[in-house]
């Protein structure tokens, strides 16, 4: 899965360099969109980071006016995360190389197989999501070893 999301960033960055944005930052910026007024920390935890990364990143992704950070309304300390109108034209921009990118990767396959391959990894996502939680609660369960 690992080389799987390597490659598939890697063929994306090549696409996205042209126009001066990373995988990564594509991924906040979607992120963003999907679930626009978040902090830092629950977009932290979204891509299961430090929060000091996201902080760097935000602060990178501000700069280049891609996004605001607006006051929470209800908690002086949190900033909240929106979308400014030059990302919403980058992001129209991106959509597309970005499922050009997928595509490829997903030719030979038909609708079906993608949709299922997409059901199985969001269930292995969230089994390694849960097991995380319980980590620090005794995991190691039986049914947990994987077979070479």
């Amino acid at each position: 899965m690992d080389q799987v999301n390597r490659l598939l960033r890697r063929a994306f960055d090549a696409k996205a360099r042209e126009i001066g944005v990373t995988c990564v930052q594509w991924q906040v910026l979607m992120a963003l969109l999907r679930h626009e007024g978040i902090g830092q920390s629950q977009l932290a935890q979204m891509f299961a980071v430090e929060p000091i990364s996201v902080s760097r990143l935000v602060m990178r992704l501000e700069t280049t006016d891609l996004i605001s950070r607006e006051a929470h309304p209800t908690d002086r300390r949190a900033r909240c995360l929106f979308l400014t109108a030059k990302a919403k034209r980058l992001l129209e921009i991106l959509s597309p190389l970005a499922q050009e990118c997928l595509d490829k990767a997903y030719a030979g396959l038909s609708v079906q197989e993608i949709e299922f391959l997409f059901d199985k990894l969001c269930v292995v996502r969230s089994n390694l999501q849960d097991a995380r939680i319980r980590f620090g609660e005794g995991a190691g369960t039986a049914g947990s070893q994987v077979s070479p």
